[in-house]
């Protein structure tokens, strides 16, 4: 987790000062708290919870919204912040939908979703109120979830999902790549990739892109990052690897 969170760390840092920003996450104990809290009720955490209305606001300010219909208006978010969540997601598509509605113009979305090795694939549904199994059960482990700590895995997310997901409206692009000293994209022991996405939704007409890149000395790894200004809605995120249980 301290991977992935030091990743959306760094991609925040580079969109440069957030004050007056709007800025929504969806986890209500994030390691990024601590980083944002100072832009106070500018700094909106939500949970997930079947137990009560989506849209409750609870006295610490923390929302329940599901990001499938999320109760924001239109065009009212700059910033949105997610780690591993995505997966998890019953109807993808309306989630997306549901960024493109919400962001501002120029808006963006940090995320990070653990990367398949092959194509995307989908691993379960939700049919008549009852889930429906494609593929075996298959859980991501999350210690502060209420219950037995584990969640299903709606979704793999494989190395298409760039081009599967994007379209006149959304663009997806990785934002950081990490390398090893020889060169090799870095993999985790359970051999998920660790890659990094984010959000742009922009009303300029014309595509301009620009890439730098950043050596780390430390970790002897290359970042690249990309800044671009474009009329669609671009998403940069940050693949990662999680525990897993399988049933």
């Amino acid at each position: 987790a301290n991977g992935r969170y030091e990743n959306i760390s760094e991609a925040i840092d580079e969109l440069g000062k957030l004050e007056g920003k709007i800025i929504f996450e969806l986890d209500d104990n994030s390691p990024l708290r601590k980083k944002l809290k100072k832009y106070g009720k500018n700094y909106i955490r939500s949970f997930y919870s079947e137990k009560i209305p989506f849209g409750t606001v609870l006295e610490d300010g923390t929302r329940n919204e599901d990001i499938q219909h999320l109760s924001f208006s239109d065009n009212s978010i700059d910033l949105m912040i997610s780690s591993d969540v995505l997966e998890h997601v019953v109807d993808i598509n309306a989630a997306f939908e549901e960024m493109k509605r919400v962001l501002k113009p120029g808006g963006k979305h940090i995320f990070s979703i653990p990367m398949y090795d092959g194509m995307t694939r989908q691993r379960a549904s939700i049919e008549d109120g009852r889930i429906k199994y494609i593929l075996p059960k298959h859980y991501h482990c999350d210690p502060a979830k209420d219950g037995n700590g584990f969640i299903l895995v709606f979704w793999d997310y494989g190395k298409d999902f760039a081009t599967r997901f994007s379209d006149d409206r959304m663009r997806i692009s990785i934002a950081k790549v990490p390398f090893g000293p020889d060169g090799k994209m870095v993999r985790r022991k359970i051999i998920k990739k660790l890659l990094t996405f984010i959000s742009i939704k922009s009303i300029l007409k014309k595509t301009y892109e620009s890439t730098n890149y950043k050596k780390r000395k430390e970790t002897g790894s290359m970042i690249k990052l990309r800044n671009l200004a474009v009329r669609t809605l671009t998403v940069y995120f940050i693949g990662t690897a999680s525990d897993i249980h399988t049933a």
